[in-house]
């Protein structure tokens, strides 16, 4: 069977994180005011951010699977076997899949194929709605895709994807009105305590994962590392 070394990449990028953060503070701190003076870090932490969140959960996963992979390799020796049964084969598959997802929808399907709960039954439905507005920015930065308003509403008889990206830019629009009192998407987006509203949202998160099993300390590194970090500072971790 393959074996893999492996890097736990949110752990280093919770790193990077905190280094733009302390630049974002600095750049703010000389120029404190402007209606849209968070534009100049806001995209690039709001990506590290969701790739944090992602990555995590994705380890979660892998841990998880990799524990009852080894759980069932030791059973099947202990009975006389040779070779993987098809129980091993399956966690195999599954664990390789969770390790190459390439969606953030696909994970949590997988998250809930897993552990039989939805990853809003664990860290709550509002947490995890609010986590998916981190979503809804990150999939247009990523791509450097422009956010469009449509001037006049659209109806579920226009484009269909485009009417599905209207009610996630509206419901992130009226996300971002209620937390930090912002007139329009434009507006949130560019303002300078959005990055820190995610990055507490991220903690909670985090924390509400944290007991789910007990995480080898690979993983606990990363979800302490969440949790322990305080936007806009030094970072100093395990």
């Amino acid at each position: 069977m393959t074996t893999y070394s492996r890097l736990e990449m949110p752990y280093y990028l919770i790193q990077s994180y905190a280094d733009l953060s302390l630049a974002q503070s600095r750049h703010l701190s000389r120029y404190p005011t402007g209606k849209y003076n968070g534009f100049a870090h806001n995209f690039a932490l709001i990506s590290l951010n969701a790739a944090i969140v992602e990555g995590s959960l994705r380890s979660i996963l892998h841990w998880y699977l990799l524990e009852k992979q080894n759980e069932a390799i030791t059973k099947g020796k202990s009975l006389g076997q040779t070779e993987p049964d098809l129980a091993e084969r399956t966690l195999i598959k599954l664990r390789l899949e969770v390790d190459t997802s390439d969606t953030w929808s696909k994970l949590k399907a997988n998250f809930n194929y897993v552990f039989d709960k939805k990853v809003g039954d664990v860290v709550t439905p509002i947490v995890l709605s609010e986590i998916e507005h981190l979503f809804t920015i990150r999939n247009r930065t990523a791509h450097g895709s422009s956010i469009q308003i449509p001037k006049q509403a659209l109806s579920e008889f226009d484009d269909e994807y485009l009417f599905s990206l209207q009610k996630k830019l509206d419901s992130l629009s009226k996300y971002l009105n209620t937390k930090l009192g912002t007139n329009d998407i434009f507006e949130g987006l560019g303002h300078p305590n959005i990055a820190s509203e995610f990055w507490s949202l991220t903690k909670v998160f985090a924390s509400s994962l944290n007991n789910l099993y007990p995480f080898p300390p690979e993983l606990q590194k990363n979800i302490d590392a969440i949790t322990g970090y305080t936007f806009g500072k030094m970072y100093v971790g395990p």
